[in-house]
């Protein structure tokens, strides 16, 4: 059922990939619905996980916003990941947007180059992903993000089936 509604929800995606100013090509619209579509599952599983964990909607919607906070905050986005304490630097390896960011960034800025208007200025997306700490040499480096959210999509799966099997069954 989750399935089939993140499939409904995607279905906009075509609008914000074009509007956004994405590059025309085929191969790289694709992945990006791809990766839009496995972080949509990987999310609405982590709200699961949440919803099997407590009996009160209060409760199951605290825990989801605090994962899902504490996985944007430790993402990239927000602070540098090369900044952070030894014993923080963990977190980001649970990270759904991380995973995501990286993905999005590989499949749009590798090779190419951007320039401010009027100058002479330019910067390549090589080298922003190289400031980033982004691999992007090679395929395996785009796949094995794409790879993480799908097993964190399933971790989070697992788990919840766990914890229903293990619930108390109303007659």
């Amino acid at each position: 059922r989750d399935l089939i509604v993140t499939g409904v929800q995607t279905c906009a995606l075509p609008i914000s990939y074009f509007m956004a100013g994405f590059q025309q090509e085929v191969g790289k619209f694709f992945l990006y619905y791809l990766t839009m579509f496995v972080i949509s599952m990987t999310s609405a599983s982590i709200v699961f996980f949440a919803t099997c964990m407590s009996s009160s909607f209060v409760v199951a919607n605290l825990i989801a916003i605090n994962i899902l906070i504490v996985s944007l905050v430790f993402g990239g986005p927000l602070v540098n990941l090369r900044t952070l304490a030894s014993w923080l630097s963990w977190i980001q390896y649970l990270s759904v947007f991380r995973y995501g960011m990286k993905v999005f960034c590989i499949n749009e800025m590798k090779g190419m180059e951007f320039c401010r208007e009027n100058t002479t200025v330019c910067e390549t997306g090589n080298n922003f992903m190289k400031e980033q700490g982004i691999e992007y040499e090679t395929d395996w480096d785009l796949w094995q993000n794409v790879m993480a959210l799908t097993l964190l999509c399933l971790f989070f799966l697992t788990l919840s089936y766990i914890r229903l099997c293990k619930m108390k069954k109303l007659k």
